[in-house]
């Protein structure tokens, strides 16, 4: 019979599992009572019990190769049940299993696709609306700067239109001026220039912040003023002139340019020629506060060997070009000095000299709230105002170093800026990682003046290792006691009064292997972690680094040296070596002038003052080092005071002991106990010489026991390779047990001495029975002896 390929029949039978199963999505759903329409015949429930238990039967009784397979009821398209095998329902199940779930895991990965798409999406039109928004803020600084810059081209246009229209100047208007209406004048004026100080309401600051500036608004310049005055009725106008009255500070300076320019404009009105009279000037002081720097005193330089030649020429320059070439010079004051002293004529030559002094604290803020505005075009925001309390911390430090040689001024001030938004970017990306909404345009009190001190070593992994380290009680107990003075000097400096005078420069006196080096390198990592150092650096050098083979070269590596470590800490290793080995310095005594150029630098250079970021440790023996500082330059005592000094005593066996099972874990090493006891023994005799290693003494020890312990196994004698026995750390270490036997062979033959045999016997007793427990019997035993001996 033939049946069409789309009718369906239920089928029972006994199928063999064995056989492939249909796909899944060939197989429909089993059906247990299914009424069709056309060809369609419903075999799948029993008629009856017989029939049932006829099936039951045939189910035992059907077997093939021993194997009993079960029956299934299914129902099939005809097509299939002649052509394929059918599988079981069990089969058919699982496969609808799998299916669902690969279904669920699809619908989650196209959730999770679309959430990263939507997310990708935000962030980058986020990101294009933060772009916007900047260039925005660009445009609108751009336009600002355009309008000042059109309002000055109208400015300069009415200037000169004025200039045009006046024809004729009365000369004497100023003496025909009475004194007190030119006392109202200048009152007018310091009441103009009074308003014009005050903020605008678009200067971008709040009102709060406004009353602040107002109350901190220095002093009207008097050589300002005097500039306006001869602007507003003199009809003169000097754009160089009007940029160095803008300029913070230089009161004298200012009053000098003025001075000079009056007398000039008196000679004109007297028609007197000025080609004759000497303009030239010096302009002395320290970085950072001249208009331009020439560096003039380099002509006299050592080094430079064409120098004086050139000033000589220049000499006879100045004189012939007067009137035609203003010659200007620049330098520091000291280096000056010997400049002019190349000629006595020199100073008559350039009789102008301008004097720039170091800034003061509130000229010193002033420029750092000058260098933030101008940096962040006044958007930029302090914690308490760029006129607070923290930013005149800030401006009080970079004073500390004012009236030394070098001092930056207005470029400490910038360096000063730089470590300050260095702390702000550290502290933005730490609350950004956290979470926390961060403002960009904002310094805090930690940006400003740096972590307090306190918390800055709370969890300090410096900090940490240091009070870590076996021993050195007294160095934790100094290097605490110093943490505590410079918590109680942050504390003063936000009550602005003066902080307690102490350096971080400091002298660390011990034995060799104490730890010396590695406390120095820990010290100066925490300095640098609680703000009081800008690097942290540690940087070792010894007393050959800074000796130079001709005069003169000390001084220049040593000033290098100097000059390279600042924000550092500089060890000066074994530094006694820099003591020549005669007097004092100015003493009179002969001693080695290249080392003791060396300490004379050292002592110039380093001012060990509050707010110095720089620190330099010496290093040595303590005895050496008593030695120096007493036949030396007395001022190296004043910068490295010896009761200030950090004393590492050496290690005690109990400390000893601790520090052998330390490095005996880090060498992934292990010891018996008797061969520890054998190592203590080693130790305890090597503390009896001269220069006691301590921890060095341990890894000379633990060197010579590792090859010991290495030609041992070479020989096949060790069963353990990662375990020290005693014969490593002392191949002789039974030597006391041995020599029991041979005292009476030491004194055979000898008469009278039974007495003295019994008692060293006895002293060998005492020996092995306190050794046995682990105790130490020097203190029982005599080192000394008097023999007399009778006459024969």
């Amino acid at each position: 019979m033939t049946l069409p390929s789309d009718k369906r029949v239920s089928v029972i039978g006994y199928l063999d599992p064995r056989a492939n199963p249909l796909p899944s999505n060939d197989v429909p759903a089993a059906s247990g009572n299914r009424s069709t329409s056309g060809n369609t015949q419903d075999l799948s429930a029993p008629k009856d019990e017989t029939t049932a238990k006829s099936r039951r039967k045939r189910r035992h009784s059907d077997t093939k190769g021993g194997a009993i397979f079960p029956k299934t009821t299914c129902v099939f398209p005809v097509n299939v049940l002649l052509s394929e095998s059918v599988p079981c329902g069990k089969c058919e199940a699982e496969a609808w299993k799998r299916e669902a779930q690969r279904q669920r895991d699809h619908k989650l990965d196209l959730q999770r696709q679309a959430n990263e798409r939507a997310y990708a999406q935000r962030l980058a039109e986020l990101d294009e609306e933060t772009a916007h928004e900047r260039r925005l803020q660009k445009e609108h600084g751009d336009q600002l700067y355009r309008e000042r810059v059109l309002q000055q081209r109208k400015k300069d246009l009415a200037d000169a239109r004025v200039t045009t229209r006046k024809v004729t100047v009365v000369k004497s208007s100023h003496s025909e001026m009475d004194a007190s209406t030119r006392s109202k004048i200048q009152k007018a004026e310091t009441s103009t220039e009074g308003e014009s100080a005050s903020p605008s309401p678009e200067s971008g600051f709040g009102k709060e912040q406004q009353d602040e500036q107002k109350g901190n608004q220095p002093e009207i310049s008097q050589a300002k003023s005097d500039w306006k005055y001869k602007k507003r009725f003199d009809n003169v106008d000097n754009k160089h002139l009007d940029a160095l009255m803008e300029m913070i500070g230089h009161e004298s300076v200012k009053q000098k340019v003025l001075t000079i320019k009056t007398k000039i404009d008196t000679s004109i009105r007297q028609g007197v020629n000025v080609k004759d009279e000497r303009f030239g000037a010096a302009l002395l002081g320290n970085p950072g506060t001249a208009i331009f720097i020439d560096e003039a005193y380099q002509l006299i330089s050592k080094t430079n060997y064409g120098g004086g030649q050139v000033l000589d020429f220049l000499f006879a320059e100045v004189e012939n070009l007067t009137g035609k070439i203003v010659f200007i010079l620049a330098g520091y004051n000291k280096q000056m000095e010997g400049f002019f002293a190349h000629n006595p004529g020199l100073p008559s030559r350039f009789p102008h000299e301008f004097q720039f002094k170091d800034y003061e604290d509130e000229e010193l803020r002033r420029i750092f709230e000058y260098q933030v505005n101008k940096r962040f075009q006044g958007r930029m925001k302090a914690e308490n105002g760029l006129c607070g309390l923290y930013c005149r911390i800030v401006a009080r430090r970079v004073g500390y170093g004012r009236g030394r040689e070098g001092f930056g001024n207005a470029r400490a001030v910038e360096n000063a800026l730089s470590r300050v938004l260095s702390r702000q970017a550290t502290r933005l990306a730490r609350e950004r990682r956290a979470g926390i909404t961060a403002d960009d345009m904002l310094l805090t009190q930690e940006d400003l003046i740096g972590p307090e001190p306190s918390n800055a070593l709370d969890g300090n992994t410096s900090w940490e290792r240091l009070k870590g380290l076996t021993g050195l009680k007294v160095v934790k107990h100094s290097v605490k006691a110093l943490f505590d003075s410079i918590q109680y000097n942050y504390e003063r400096e936000l009550d602005e009064k003066p902080l307690l005078q102490f350096n971080l420069n400091r002298v660390f006196l011990g034995s060799p292997g104490t730890g010396k080096t590695t406390v120095a390198k820990l010290y100066g990592q925490i300095l640098a972690d609680i703000g009081l150092l800008s690097s942290g650096e540690v940087v070792v050098k010894n007393p050959s680094d800074f000796v130079g083979d001709v005069l003169g070269a000390s001084e220049k590596t040593t000033k290098g040296i100097l000059a390279s470590t600042v924000g550092k800490v500089l060890v000066i290793d074994e530094a006694y070596g820099l003591y020549g080995g005669s007097g004092a310095s100015g003493s009179g005594a002969k001693g080695d002038p290249y080392k003791t150029a060396v300490i004379d630098t050292i002592v110039a250079e380093i001012q060990s003052v509050p707010g110095d970021d720089r620190c330099v440790l010496l290093i040595g023996y303590k005895d050496q080092m008593e030695a120096m500082f007493q036949n030396v330059n007395p001022g190296l005592s004043r910068r490295f005071p010896l009761s200030e000094a950090f004393e590492f005593e050496d290690f005690t066996d109990n400390e000893l002991k601790e520090i052998l099972k330390m490095k005996l874990k880090q060498q992934a090493y292990d010891a018996t106990d008797q061969a520890r006891r054998v190592a203590m023994d080693v130790l305890k005799r090597a503390r009896n010489r001269p220069n006691f290693g301590n921890a060095g003494e341990m890894d000379i020890l633990l060197n010579s026991a590792k090859a010991r312990h290495q030609q041992r196994r070479s020989a096949g004698m060790v069963k353990n390779a990662a375990m020290l026995e005693a014969v490593d750390m002392d191949p002789e270490f039974d030597r006391g047990e041995r020599a029991a036997t041979n005292i009476r062979m030491l004194f055979e033959g000898v008469v009278g001495c039974d007495e003295l045999v019994v008692q060293l016997e006895g002293y060998q007793k005492t020996v092995a029975n306190m050794k046995a427990p682990d105790m130490d019997p020097r203190e029982q035993i005599p080192f000394n002896f008097f023999v007399s001996r009778s006459t024969w």
